[in-house]
């Protein structure tokens, strides 16, 4: 699931315009958790979601994304668990960029943010070619 992962990411960055942030299951456990020491003060401005499969995941792997997601929770960070089992991978693949594309373009809407244009890149187009002139 993490290039469904880091599709999302994308995909909130350029049409709802936040930031985003990917780590991929297990190596998460290792690293990500460690920063929940000093995220009370950052709850109401993030979440976790974690796009899973329990299709494709053994039964240990399941029981430490769920302590996992847990821990988030008890700090007060919002969790949302999105689960795309399927019976072929490329179901999950589809079903999870379809719902992640329409959740950013749902997002950009909320935030009242037109999704279409994108200052930054054009900016950068701008620089570079006027750097090459």
């Amino acid at each position: 699931m993490a290039p469904l992962a880091t599709r999302f990411r994308n995909q909130l960055a350029e049409n709802a315009k936040v930031l985003g942030a990917v780590d991929s299951f297990p190596e998460a456990a290792h690293n990500l958790i460690v920063g929940l020491g000093m995220s009370e003060a950052s709850a109401t401005r993030v979440a976790l979601v974690a796009i899973e499969s329990r299709e494709r995941c053994d039964q240990r792997t399941v029981a430490k994304l769920d302590a996992f997601c847990a821990q988030f929770g008890a700090v007060g960070i919002p969790v949302a668990r999105i689960d795309l089992s399927a019976e072929r991978l490329l179901e999950e693949l589809l079903l999870g960029t379809a719902w992640g594309d329409y959740v950013s373009f749902y997002l950009a809407l909320l935030n009242g943010v037109d999704p279409t244009p994108i200052p930054q890149i054009d900016q950068l187009k701008l620089a570079l070619t006027n750097r090459e002139a």
